[in-house]
């Protein structure tokens, strides 16, 4: 699956547990599956299908943070500033944790 992602540019991955790997872009679909610019993968590139994301990923993607339990951090930019969201393991948005929008400031 990972050979046939759609090719578009590469924004950022992670390795997260268990040998997969997250994938996000500009692309939307892996292996004919949609998936609209994050995806999660096996070692052996196929596609994960279990895990399904909520929300799509912004041309602004700034960095993803693969976490132990199977989900992930994602850290955007666009006009309206700064959002980081955090995925579970299924792809949903995860519960008690709220959408943090900025703009941020420091170094």
């Amino acid at each position: 699956a990972l050979q046939e992602v759609e090719r578009r540019r590469g924004r950022g991955a992670a390795v997260g547990p268990g040998e997969t790997v997250f994938i996000a872009g500009s692309f939307t679909q892996v292996g004919g599956v949609p998936r609209a610019g994050l995806a999660r993968v096996a070692a052996d590139g196929s596609l994960d299908e279990a895990f399904v994301p909520a929300v799509g990923i912004a041309p602004g993607l700034r960095d993803l943070v693969a976490l132990p339990d199977g989900g992930c951090y994602v850290f955007e930019t666009g006009a309206m500033g700064a959002t980081v969201r955090r995925l579970d393991a299924s792809g949903q948005l995860a519960a008690g944790f709220a959408t943090i929008q900025g703009p941020f400031s420091g170094g």
